[in-house]
């Protein structure tokens, strides 16, 4: 074979050295996944704090980790009402979600001789606590009049920095560990497909916050944006099914049920979305009492099945560099005779 060429013979099993290849360590990955799952729920939870409009509830931003077991739940309801107490409970459990990511990066760091490992859990850790320093300065800016600004872009960050935790337990599993990389009909095609429709995933994101923030209105070419950017979106998801159940990434499990799973949670977001905005939620009204039960569940499930979709693509352009051979990987018959 003409030297520099690579082919998948020579390829070590897991696609690594055994230098450098890493060992499965189950309580390792229970702990990336308690991670990731607790931010689930801390990003539903600011989505409701948009949706109810009680982002500016307390007008104080940083509070001791314990506050929330200081507080008399019923008294403090009846005082200043329920966003209060959904508010603080979203501060409370960022608390919470950092020192897990701490905790994480450390023990990562230790145990994990993968340098890309210990990469995703030290940049999952980084954007754990850019995100509280977002929340910080949304409040202590507000004054200034840099409230809703920051407000737009802690919402953006919050899905990716969910998306970038998500993807420390999938390099801690035991399938990624164990992966052997495989050169497949329409492999390469599968995965720029797959970073095209993360691409528009993000773009969809941003447009979604601004709608959430101003509504249609005066800005009605960001709902025609979205809405194609919808379309788009729901046309790649499909693809990637369809892709998928071929002959050559048939074979490929590990790529075929995650765009499975993200096909339905496209079709979610879609069916989600429209019935909150059935119940107003393209008016963007900042006025907490224009807030019906009905908008802010469904607004805030909006949100957060948009944060697993985004996701779930993310974790499966991952899935296609870690299962699938590259470009510069593969050898063509005839230069493999060479």
């Amino acid at each position: 074979m003409t030297a520099g060429l690579t082919s998948t013979a020579n390829l070590p099993t897991g696609g690594a050295s055994a230098s450098t290849a890493d060992r499965y360590r189950i309580g390792l990955f229970a702990w990336g996944l308690l991670t990731a799952a607790a931010v689930f729920p801390l990003v539903a939870l600011g989505g409701l704090v948009t949706s109810l409009r009680a982002g500016m509830v307390d007008p104080q931003s940083v509070r001791v980790p314990w506050y929330m077991l200081t507080l008399s739940w019923h008294d403090t309801a009846e005082a200043h009402g329920i966003g209060y107490l959904i508010e603080h409970g979203h501060r409370q459990l960022g608390w919470i979600v950092g020192l897990l990511a701490i905790v994480l990066a450390i023990w990562v760091t230790l145990a994990s001789r993968s340098r890309t490992t210990r990469l995703a859990a030290w940049l999952a850790l980084i954007g754990v606590g850019f995100q509280g320093i977002l929340g910080i300065l949304r409040v202590e800016l507000n004054r200034a009049g840099w409230g809703l600004e920051l407000a737009m872009v802690h919402g953006v960050t919050g899905h990716v920095v969910f998306a970038l935790v998500a993807a420390a337990p999938l390099l801690l599993s035991r399938g990624w560990i164990e992966a052997e990389p495989k050169q497949v009909e329409g492999g390469q095609r599968f995965r720029k497909v797959c970073r095209l429709t993360l691409g528009l995933m993000l773009g969809q994101l941003i447009v979604g916050v601004w709608l959430r923030q101003f509504g249609a209105g005066e800005w009605s070419w960001a709902l025609w944006l979205h809405l194609f950017l919808a379309a788009a979106v729901l046309a790649h998801a499909v693809m990637l099914v369809v892709r998928t159940s071929r002959s050559g990434l048939r074979s490929v499990p590990e790529l075929r049920w995650p765009s499975v799973l993200f096909l339905l949670l496209v079709l979610g977001q879609v069916a989600v979305g429209t019935a909150a905005w059935w119940f107003g939620a393209g008016e963007g009204a900042m006025d907490p009492r224009q807030v019906t039960p009905e908008r802010a569940g469904l607004t805030t499930a909006h949100v957060a099945v948009g944060a697993l979709a985004l996701t779930t693509i993310f974790l499966l352009v991952l899935r296609c560099s870690r299962h699938l051979l590259s470009a510069s990987q593969t050898v063509s018959p005839t230069a493999e005779a060479a």
